[in-house]
């Protein structure tokens, strides 16, 4: 089902907030959102909830199911894990802290955990922007078979902490999931709080933002059922939310992102100081806590997430006349976000883009998928390896995860996580 809301959200905001809903001159933007998603949902790479605010008018789409088990639809109030839209979060709570002088943003962050070693080398705002050095603990090998235990924070600390820097701190950028732990613990240190209940009673509360929260239970939090695909819709692994924690443990929905976006864009909120100094960029395309890059050669401030079951794109065009905001959110881990968000920006701004196109799904033989097995080099150091396995076919590039094929004729093949077509000749 896809559909446009006409009402307001169901919550108080104050005025300044408040969305306003009009289906006034936009019936062929509508349309076409519409029938770009229901070729996503037609070939199964995409299940979950659209918004997109232009003009001061939001507008709302859905794809696919809440619980594709009960068939259960969504509703703008469906929340989701949002994975690493918890970054902006987590920096936003530390500008807060910095305002109220709890911590410094250029001091070692030993000064927060003296009793952590080597955090002497690095500071918060590299931690923020991504330039400490540390390793990133989501690529350790033993990440996977670790992701149902629940941990301490010190337990997670020590995963990581006694790894030497991968380089010199503010020298470069490199991703790292390990700063946002440390920030978390610094918050927790500085708050005399837990991480959880200090992004709760300090930023979500005073914020009003009633679907958001730290993640405990999936049932608890009301949090839509999360999906991976394989040959269809299968239930994600499971994941403890003391693993990611303020680097990827929230959950929210569309109307507490924007308005979160709101008050920190509103100076009587939020010191307008801190908001430029969160999103002029550091190095890369990063700044602290959001990702600053151009899309279709226009400026935005944004984030994306990806966690167990889920996809989260959030953007926000901010260098025109009026700012566009661009929210997605998916419960099948494997959606094209990127493309995603791509392709509605182009709509957006009436530019060029290409539609996936709808494929039909074919049963192949096991005999004649054999043939295809082997390992092709495709470039230097560039491999793609073929397998079977429960008589589907499996593609695999070098450095990457395991996706599987699904076939249009004989001989051609095409990826849901990617807007991609094997042949084979």
């Amino acid at each position: 089902m896809i559909y446009i809301i006409l009402s307001v959200f169901l919550f108080a905001l104050p005025a300044s907030f408040s969305p306003h809903y009009s289906p006034a001159d936009t019936a062929g933007f509508y349309t076409e959102v519409a029938d770009y998603l229901s070729a996503h949902e037609q070939n199964k790479t995409f299940s979950g909830n659209i918004f997109i605010r232009k003009n001061d008018t939001v507008f709302y789409w859905t794809a696919g199911n809440a619980d594709f088990a009960t068939g259960e639809d969504f509703s703008t109030d469906s929340r989701f894990r949002i994975g690493s839209v918890t970054k902006p979060f987590t920096a936003t709570l530390i500008m807060m802290l910095v305002d109220q002088e709890l911590i410094d943003l250029d001091a070692p962050v030993s000064e927060y955990l003296p009793e952590i070693q080597g955090t002497s080398a690095y500071t918060t705002r590299q931690l923020l922007a991504h330039t400490s050095g540390l390793p990133n603990y989501t690529n350790l090998p033993e990440f996977i078979s670790t992701l149902e235990d629940e941990v301490t924070m010190e337990e997670l600390l020590n995963r990581f902490i006694h790894l030497s820097l991968d380089f010199e701190p503010g020298t470069r950028f490199s991703y790292s999931n390990s700063g946002y732990v440390v920030l978390s613990a610094v918050i927790e240190a500085v708050t005399g709080k837990s991480y959880k209940e200090a992004i709760r009673s300090m930023l979500i509360e005073p914020f009003g933002l009633e679907n958001t929260g730290y993640e405990t239970s999936p049932t608890e939090a009301g949090i839509v059922s999360g999906y991976r695909m394989q040959r269809d819709f299968e239930e994600a692994l499971p994941i403890h939310m003391s693993i990611p924690t303020g680097a990827g443990a929230l959950y929210s929905n569309g109307p507490d992102l924007l308005r979160f976006w709101d008050v920190i864009r509103d100076e009587n909120y939020f010191p307008e100081e801190y908001f430029e100094k969160m999103t002029i960029r550091v190095k890369g395309d990063y700044a602290l806590g959001w990702a600053v890059g151009p899309v279709l050669n226009r400026r935005t401030v944004g984030h994306a997430g990806g966690i167990n079951g889920f996809a989260t794109n959030f953007i926000n065009f901010t260098d025109l006349d009026e700012e566009i905001n661009l929210i997605i959110l998916a419960n099948l881990e494997t959606a094209p976000i990127g493309p995603i968000a791509r392709d509605l920006s182009a709509i957006i701004f009436d530019e060029s883009y290409q539609a996936p196109a709808v494929y039909d799904e074919m049963e192949i033989d096991e005999e004649i998928l054999k043939r295809y097995t082997g390992m092709y080099n495709v470039a230097p150091n560039f491999d793609i390896e073929i397998t079977i396995e429960d008589g589907d076919l499996f593609l695999q590039a070098t450095g990457q995860p395991k996706f599987e094929l699904f076939a249009i004729s004989e001989h051609e093949f095409f990826l849901r996580v990617a807007e991609a077509r094997i042949t084979f000749e």
